[in-house]
């Protein structure tokens, strides 16, 4: 009978250090799965306003016809008033204001999806 409980003992062990290491997993996926990601593709939440934006983007205005803005699809025309963001992209002034203040508060390019505040004296924040 003694030999039957020695036996028994020697199962607890295993199983016990089984149970602690699957413990410590689950933890440590609940751990990892609760951390957000920190890396550079996630757009930055930004303090829109239209001075920022004037300040970072200020209007040009086209000595020749370009190709169609993205945000409205329309031809810009010489001498209308655009904006160049970071990423070299034009648009229609209006049509840019609009959609980095469209309520989203996030300023990416509508054509290449970059974020257009890196290195900018913006307050950003992710």
């Amino acid at each position: 009978m003694e030999s039957g409980g020695a036996g028994g003992d020697n199962i607890l062990v295993p199983l016990a250090a089984i149970s602690a290491v699957l413990a410590v997993a689950i933890f440590v996926l609940f751990v990892v799965k609760r951390t957000p990601p920190s890396n550079k593709s996630v757009p930055l939440t930004l303090v829109v306003d239209r001075a920022s934006i004037e300040r970072l983007f200020p209007e040009v205005r086209l000595t020749a016809p370009a190709d169609s803005c993205a945000v409205c699809l329309v031809d810009m025309q010489t001498h209308e008033p655009c904006r160049q963001l970071q990423c070299s992209h034009l648009f229609h002034a209006d049509c840019i204001d609009r959609w980095f203040l469209r309520g989203v508060s996030t300023m990416v390019c509508p054509t290449c999806r970059r974020t257009q505040c890196d290195g900018a004296d913006v307050e950003c924040s992710v």
